[in-house]
């Protein structure tokens, strides 16, 4: 039966002044109902816990129901709400916490909002409605949910402010914080409930991110007069917390550092460099078919302007959400004719790095760790990230994988000691004309890059 363990709290003295029907109270409880032809509300839990945990609200409320092996069929009028919520508290099991959920395993009113987020693909690993003991009042706790990757935090977050609902996002630990009240948490998982798809709320987000793609493809550059390009990253640097400047050799670099980073977190280098191979491209119409971005005349210059947009957003993100790090930052010259601009950078800029990536990779999924001629990384040094890639897609079309590619300026400070990595970031066919570059890819790698930068720590590094 369902047992009894209710505080005098704002939570549990709640009155709905709302008489819910059968679809919306179902949903409200964390489960996906369905609406019959008939106008009759269909449920198949389908689990165990989620049958045992419905067929006792059902019980102690004596509601009237048709039931068909895991199938539940409900025509009649809903219960009272207030006394099916009651039930719902009475029945608490804690906090949500674990790879395993179900709706018993969420405390009331998150249970709709965490079983919407999962149904929309948005991995969650904790839940709290915080507002926690008998003296506590409600707005000394916060509710929360915390993602298992940064990428479902951002798009959590986001869908949530597009419906104007207060959430902030605290970015050390992939939690969202609900900043509402208790009747708008419910109005939040009958709102989430409508959402059909994420891709609405993707594409807020790779518009954004393309804006600024489209316009370093149409900064000229070519290996020796990269002075605009160099130009437009310093002005967009000084707008960041930290250091920015141009070197004498016109490399542009940068030290960051955001919130209070682990002691076990490295600092990282991130690098794609400045220069592309000629300038042709500037100018021409680019072309954006099915996700592919090409020019009509010229080479488009992804490589490497592809890389460079991809640090800047991500830097923007991090800054945003407040994903604390200690990151320093190379946007070398010459990189196409032998990396001179790599090999003139001080050395004592590369002091305090523990992981060098660089974004200059063609393809979707490659992690370089070595060449021809050199090692940038030990191949165990690469298996964090394919490990990452692994949280961030089910699919695994989409999982990096270690491999052999070619020089990059990354073999600069690999020589220095530094274990590094080249990642691909979506182009093909570079420095010709009909050079392309995958949309898909190029955001798969913006995502992958946040969820290494967020997570990796010394221990994944050991030689």
């Amino acid at each position: 039966m369902l047992r009894h363990k209710i505080n005098q709290n704002p939570i549990h003295t709640f009155y709905s002044k709302v008489q819910y029907n059968w679809h919306d109270l179902l949903v409200l409880t964390g489960y996906y109902p369905e609406m019959g032809q008939d106008g009759a509300t269909i449920l198949r839990p389908g689990h165990y816990n989620q049958d045992q945990f419905l067929d006792e609200l059902l019980q102690n409320t004596n509601a009237q129901y048709e039931q068909n092996g895991s199938l539940y069929t409900f025509r009649s009028e809903a219960p009272d709400t207030n006394a099916w919520f009651r039930l719902l508290l009475e029945n608490e099991r804690g906090r949500e916490s674990g790879s395993w959920i179900d709706p018993s395993a969420i405390e009331f009113p998150m249970n709709a909002i965490v079983m919407q987020f999962i149904r929309l693909g948005l991995r969650t690993v904790e839940s709290c409605r915080g507002f926690h003991g008998r003296r506590q009042r409600f707005r000394m706790g916060k509710p929360y949910v915390i993602f298992e990757t940064s990428r479902d935090a951002i798009l959590a977050e986001t869908m949530l402010k597009a419906g104007a609902y207060n959430c902030r996002l605290l970015g050390q630990n992939r939690r969202l914080v609900i900043n509402e009240e208790i009747d708008t948490m419910l109005e939040i998982g009958l709102w989430l409930s409508a959402v059909t798809s994420l891709s609405g709320y993707e594409k807020l987000l790779r518009a954004k991110r393309e804006l600024r793609l489209m316009h370093l493809l149409d900064i000229p550059g070519e290996t020796g007069k990269e002075r605009l390009v160099g130009a437009y990253l310093l002005r967009t640097l000084e707008q960041y917390p930290g250091n920015a400047w141009m070197d004498a050799s016109g490399n542009v670099l940068a030290e960051i550092v955001i919130g209070q980073p682990r002691e076990d977190m490295p600092c990282i280098l991130l690098s794609a460099h400045q220069d592309v191979r000629d300038n042709t491209g500037v100018g021409q119409k680019i072309v954006v078919d099915g996700g592919i971005v090409s020019r009509e005349n010229g080479i488009l210059g992804a490589d490497d302007r592809a890389g460079v947009a991809a640090i800047l957003n991500g830097l923007e993100s991090l800054i945003k959400h407040r994903y604390p790090c200690r990151l320093k930052l190379a946007f070398p010259v010459g990189e196409e004719k032998g990396q001179y601009g790599a090999e003139a950078i001080d050395p004592s800029f590369f002091d305090s790095v523990g992981l060098g990536i660089s974004l200059d990779r063609r393809g979707s999924n490659d992690i370089v760790y070595y060449s021809s001629n050199y090692t940038y990384a030990q191949k165990h040094q690469t298996e964090f990230i394919e490990r990452f890639s692994s949280y961030l897609w089910d699919d695994k079309q989409y999982h990096y994988k270690a491999c052999r590619g070619g020089v990059s300026d990354l073999r600069v400070w690999s020589q220095m000691g530094i274990p590094s990595v080249n990642l691909s970031i979506g182009y093909e066919g570079e420095h010709y004309p009909g050079e392309s570059l995958d949309l898909d890819a190029w955001h798969r790698a913006q995502d992958l890059l946040l969820e290494i930068i967020t997570r990796v720590d010394y221990k994944d590094l050991k030689s």
